[in-house]
């Protein structure tokens, strides 16, 4: 349940300057005889909060169990985090393969999972749940189940030639490299030395999950997760999304049970969480980006 009420505009600070009335997406704000007013007969209201965020003498009147984040400059956010200060930031920003194994302190996990509050998703629907992962054998138990997915993997490659038919995009370029065998191979090799090539050794593990809702939902949850990672970048931590146990969860109903996943949700993404034990010194290279201006 959404904990945000909009119960009308307060008239004696209202200056009818018609911003919440442009805002709403829902249009259900007006301007009548004179006046400012809110009218949802049908609960249309996604709670956006857009117009209490909007409105510059705070004249939108509301219930709910927390009051907006106020700061200053939030109204010229360019100069909260000037573009060049954000360019140095995202592209400092690595997938991290290599974790220390110190525990993550509780503030700051709080504070990550805080901040995801504010991710956008559509239609704000925020249907996105997290399970944090940071028990040894729980962690043990998601490496051992995508150890099994990639054995599955192993055994599909000697019948290859039939299951590429069947196959689209990513799955069959995995499929048809000759170097997808020798690297499954190379993660069981290193799991048998004690070395975790699945979650890395990060002491934390982060997993989105929600009910399905078309092709919306992965996107709400890329986005949800993009906004882990920078966050959890701001605060020294390193992440990695890691598909290999994602779609272990879409393979093995009996993972998805062990980890409390309802049985209508899909996991839509797991992201490895801890302090890096490696550092860098300059951004990445990356492919030229493909435009077409219209």
């Amino acid at each position: 349940m959404n904990n945000l009420t909009i119960t009308g505009v307060n008239e004696s600070k209202c200056t009818q300057c018609m911003a919440c009335v442009k805002e709403c997406p829902a249009r259900l704000f007006a301007d009548s005889e004179d006046r400012v007013c809110f009218h949802d007969p049908h609960n249309d209201c996604i709670h956006c909060s857009h117009c209490i965020a909007v409105c510059p003498v705070d004249a939108v009147s509301f219930e709910s169990g927390e009051v907006p984040y106020n700061f200053g400059g939030a109204d010229h956010p360019e100069k909260v985090i000037p573009f060049d200060v954000f360019r140095r930031f995202v592209t400092s920003r690595r997938s991290v393969r290599q974790f220390k194994q110190t525990p993550v302190e509780e503030e700051k996990i709080n504070a990550l999972l805080d901040l995801l509050r504010y991710a956008p998703s559509s239609s704000n629907l925020q249907q996105w749940e997290y399970l944090l992962v940071t028990d040894k054998g729980k962690r043990e138990s998601l490496i051992r189940y995508t150890l099994k997915g990639m054995k599955l993997v192993e055994r599909l490659l000697r019948i290859r030639w039939l299951v590429l038919p069947f196959l689209k995009g990513r799955e069959k370029r995995i499929f048809k490299s000759p170097r997808t065998r020798e690297s499954i191979r190379e993660v069981f090799d290193c799991h048998r030395k004690g070395d975790d090539r699945i979650l890395f050794h990060a002491p934390a593990v982060l997993i989105l999950h929600s009910p399905s809702y078309g092709h919306l939902a992965g996107n709400d949850a890329g986005i949800a997760l993009t906004h882990t990672m920078l966050a959890a970048h701001s605060l020294g931590l390193g992440s990695c999304w890691i598909g290999f146990v994602q779609e272990a969860f879409f393979l093995y109903g009996k993972m998805r049970k062990e980890m409390g996943i309802p049985k209508d949700h899909s996991v839509w993404g797991v992201l490895a969480l801890g302090y890096p034990d490696v550092k860098y010194y300059r951004g990445p290279i990356r492919k030229p980006l493909k435009v077409r201006r219209m």
